[in-house]
């Protein structure tokens, strides 16, 4: 089975920058999500848990 195809805009990656995450850490909850809540325009938040620093926090990506 081949991979989704995933692009990330420029104001995406520089949010990820901005924010210190990898675009590794944003593609794995982009294919992986714990959960999915619906958007508006047809577009979904992937949504997982992740560790940083000892401490939980929700990774929220919206997807078109």
């Amino acid at each position: 089975m081949s991979e989704p195809h995933i692009r990330i805009s420029p104001h995406a990656l520089e949010q990820i920058g901005l924010r210190k995450l990898s675009v590794e850490q944003v593609i794995g909850v982009v294919l992986n999500p714990e959960q999915t809540t619906v958007a508006s325009h047809g577009r979904y938040f992937a949504e997982s848990r992740i560790e940083r620093h000892g401490k939980k926090y929700l990774l929220r990506i919206l997807v078109e």
